[in-house]
């Protein structure tokens, strides 16, 4: 006997599954002809809503919901931008300890008026290891506003042009200032030619001492040079530090 088609009639005359299947799904689409989704979703019996609605719309939703979030985050970043800190001072090998950078950050905070969670005295520059990397890294993002080495690394630092000559910075005049070769770009479109060092001799930087008030309260390495970072943006904080540092000021003027 030839098997019954889909679409034919069994030979006793009722439809098979699939046919009656086929029947109510033809039904169906011509009862919703011309019907919104909405509509359709609250013209269905309740255990074929939730399934319509996934199929219908989770994935705009999920996809608007996505854009929204997006959008929000943009705009509060734009409105409402991150803060770095007021002074980012960069302590250069071991200049000073974890425990000494603490105190120099909790003295000046409380002779500058400057919140103590907006003073950095990071001390993790080792240029034996990635101090140097890491100091060229935020030196180029403006994010460094004082430098504190001993005097090698300093001088080696004077000469890559890392840090501002101080007769040049406003009030230093007065201070014990160390000379030290600087940077020379006269031929910094050749490849081959290393300009560190050979730069005019310029006071670069302040030495630490004994006579020092502050650097000696805290116990601070002997031989040690400070000085201010090349283009920052904090240069009023950077030079009430210095001030406070070498006892010439209060930190508030």
């Amino acid at each position: 006997m030839e098997p019954s088609s889909p679409l034919r009639p069994r030979t006793d005359g009722t439809l098979s599954r699939q046919q009656l299947d086929n029947v109510s799904q033809l039904a169906s689409a011509s009862a919703t002809a011309g019907m919104s989704k909405m509509q359709i979703l609250r013209s269905l019996p309740p255990k074929r809503r939730i399934p319509y609605f996934l199929e219908q719309y989770a994935w705009p939703l999920g996809l608007g919901l996505i854009v929204i979030m997006i959008a929000v985050f943009l705009t509060a970043r734009l409105l409402f931008p991150p803060t770095g800190p007021q002074l980012y001072v960069a302590v250069m090998d071991q200049a000073l300890d974890v425990s000494q950078a603490e105190t120099l950050q909790k003295r000046f905070s409380e002779r500058s008026g400057i919140h103590e969670d907006e003073i950095l005295v990071d001390t993790y520059f080792d240029t034996r290891k990635d101090g140097l990397s890491k100091l060229q890294t935020l030196l180029s993002a403006d994010d460094i506003d004082v430098i504190l080495a001993p005097e090698d690394t300093f001088a080696t630092l004077a000469g890559y042009g890392y840090l501002v000559p101080l007769d040049d910075a406003q009030g230093a005049s007065g201070d014990p200032l160390v000379s030290f070769p600087g940077y020379d770009d006269a031929y910094d479109d050749d490849p081959d030619y290393s300009g560190s060092g050979k730069g005019a001799t310029r006071p670069y930087g302040i030495r630490l001492g004994a006579d020092d008030t502050v650097w000696k309260d805290i116990q601070g390495a002997d031989g040690v040079i400070v000085g201010l970072a090349q283009d920052s943006k904090r240069t009023v904080q950077a030079d009430r530090f210095l001030d406070f540092l070498t006892g010439d000021a209060d930190g508030t003027t």
